[in-house]
């Protein structure tokens, strides 16, 4: 689902920080 694609990105962009 894209929506659950979106948030994996938020969260592996939020763990890249």
């Amino acid at each position: 689902e894209v929506f659950t694609f979106s948030l994996s990105l938020v969260v592996w962009g939020r763990s890249g920080l």
